[in-house]
């Protein structure tokens, strides 16, 4: 990881390398190997202490998991590649008084997808497909005093698969999600109570 700040532009840098080795003591079936190379770009820029901007772009990697490649009794599949996120990230920050707000949008690229989806023998099993999630977020806080606050996020996002599927909507991706939350800091202690509110 690499951090340089010239002038009102901070940069940061990271790149990270894995090698994932599963052995498996299911008869009749390989072990994996996975490598995978990592890495991100991130600049934000000051206007001045309370204005920011950032963007980032990025390519991160996940292996499937036991479940996903050798349970028997599940949908799993052996023969599943690892899935690859290429994303990007606009936003901006901002803090006017005591109020701090910071809304972001997204657009991430899915290769390789572990998805669980109806196979031509009519059951359900774990297959690579190509998708793209896409949404924004806005997070934020008010401090009331300088112990009593209140924070607040609302998040939208969408999955799309690619390819020849009559239904093109991603499952379990919750369309909106919305949190709103007091805090009370006392001392060494903190008190919060958070409602969390997502569409089905």
């Amino acid at each position: 990881k690499f951090e340089k700040s010239i002038g009102h532009l901070d940069l940061e840098v990271g790149i990270r390398y894995d090698n994932t080795n599963i052995e498996t003591q299911r008869p009749n079936v390989d072990n994996k190997k996975y490598d995978s190379l990592h890495g991100y770009l991130f600049t934000a820029y000051k206007f001045d202490e309370k204005s920011k901007v950032f963007a980032g772009i990025g390519k991160s990697s996940r292996v499937p998991d036991a479940r996903e490649l050798y349970q028997e009794t599940t949908a799993s599949n052996p023969n599943l590649d690892q899935t690859k996120n290429y994303e990007i990230d606009l936003g901006i920050e901002k803090t006017i008084g005591n109020f701090y707000i910071k809304p972001k949008i997204f657009y991430s690229v899915l290769k390789d997808y572990i998805y669980n989806s109806t196979i031509a023998t009519n059951r359900t099993q774990f297959q690579n497909i190509d998708a793209k999630i896409y949404g924004f977020d806005i997070s934020g806080h008010y401090y009331f005093t300088d112990n009593f606050a209140f924070d607040y996020g609302i998040a939208y996002q969408r999955g799309k698969k690619d390819g020849d599927f009559t239904d093109k909507d991603l499952a379990e991706i919750p369309p909106l999600k919305a949190n709103l939350g007091l805090s009370y800091e006392y001392e060494k202690s903190k008190f919060k109570a958070e409602v969390v509110a997502v569409d089905r």
